[in-house]
């Protein structure tokens, strides 16, 4: 009897109709889902955006070793002649350095020592293209990069453009000068060496086929890749670049800046009206190591926060946000030479993909 009662209850009926049309609603979730897949068997297609040295071609490195697309090493020994001119043409560009800075602000301590005066003159005789180092030249590049001058001169980088991963090359100048070097993963991921105009990854996602593509074209031209029918668009910003400056229409531009401008621009265009809008805050690790001893109010006086990580960081996010017209936005902070991270990261955008491509679709799924 208290059985029937209870079944005659109106809020124990009203529960379980609810409970009935949810399982009805999953059945019919389950049967569209599928049903979707099996008509919309096109590619997820994911474009990377951001400036130069922002470290997009290092984060496509790192999701092809996530899902095991890695280069052999047939595909990567091409690749050691661009890492020496590198080594060489970023130690030339030290030394040039070295010297305007040692002139223009003395007090830094740029200027090398007496013992480096031949290897000062050796490296810059250099020509750009070498293509080899030879045991004379790693002598004088391994003299110099020892010479406190220099690396005085390395702390200082933010005054001119120098890419990150100049010390991760020079501190390897042995390796890379033996006979049959081969650039391994990591040497193409520091130096975000690409394959021609544009990487394209391909890889499962969630059971969909999909294309990660990242264009090296010009900045402002990577805007016209929007109709190309892109379900997301993943905008990666070296925020440790806060108080350095690079040239941008002939002009030298705070670097952070410059990514934000550029982002404004792409969020204004109409073919982005449709896309979800990632936008990964990378260089993350250098960006901590850098912000206690660089606040970043002297680059950004609006920015009234602590000088901490976490407070420098949620500011640039939320400045990032306000600027986004997007109706799916995310925003996290990454470090693309950690594949931990990346994977990390990526986990959390595969359900922001899959999402906005059954939106695109037309399909609504009840959670």
């Amino acid at each position: 009897m208290g059985a029937s009662t209870c079944s005659a209850d109106p809020a124990v009926q009203e529960q379980m109709r609810i409970r009935r049309e949810l399982r009805i609603r999953n059945r019919v979730n389950d049967d569209r889902l599928a049903n979707w897949k099996r008509e919309h068997a096109v590619q997820l297609r994911l474009l990377l955006l951001g400036l130069p040295e922002a470290g997009k071609s290092t984060f496509i490195r790192q999701i092809m070793d996530i899902y095991k697309l890695t280069a052999d090493e047939d595909t990567r020994r091409p690749y050691a002649t661009m890492i020496t001119r590198f080594c060489i043409n970023s130690l030339q560009m030290l030394v040039q350095q070295s010297e305007t800075l040692a002139t223009e602000q003395p007090a830094l301590g740029t200027l090398t020592s007496a013992v480096s005066v031949v290897s000062v003159a050796y490296i810059k005789a250099l020509a750009k293209d070498t293509s080899e180092i030879t045991t004379e030249t790693a002598y004088h590049m391994k003299l110099l990069w020892a010479d406190q001058g220099i690396q005085n001169t390395f702390s200082h980088r933010h005054q001119f453009q120098l890419s990150d991963s100049t010390r991760y090359f020079l501190d390897r100048i042995d390796d890379i000068r033996r006979p049959g070097y081969i650039p391994s993963e990591m040497d193409l991921q520091q130096r975000r060496i690409g394959m021609g105009s544009i990487d394209e990854v391909h890889f499962q996602l969630k059971g969909n086929s999909a294309v990660l593509v990242n264009t090296t074209e010009l900045p402002r031209k990577q805007v016209s890749f929007f109709q190309n029918n892109f379900v997301a668009a993943i905008f990666v910003v070296a925020v440790n670049e806060y108080d350095q400056v690079q040239d941008v229409d002939g002009e030298s531009v705070n670097s952070l800046a410059a990514s934000m401008n550029l982002f404004k621009a792409y969020c204004e265009s109409p073919l982005m009206k449709d896309v979800a809008v990632l936008v990964f805050l990378n260089k993350g690790d250098l960006f901590k190591e850098k912000i206690g001893r660089v606040p970043l109010r002297d680059h950004f006086p609006e920015y009234g926060g602590d000088n901490t990580d976490e407070a420098a960081t949620a500011w640039i996010a939320a400045q990032f946000e306000k600027l986004a017209t997007a109706q799916t936005f995310y925003v996290t902070q990454t470090c693309a030479t950690s594949a931990n991270n990346v994977e990390f990261t990526f986990s959390a955008v595969k359900d922001v993909v899959v999402r906005q491509s059954m939106d695109q679709a037309g399909l609504f799924i009840f959670f």
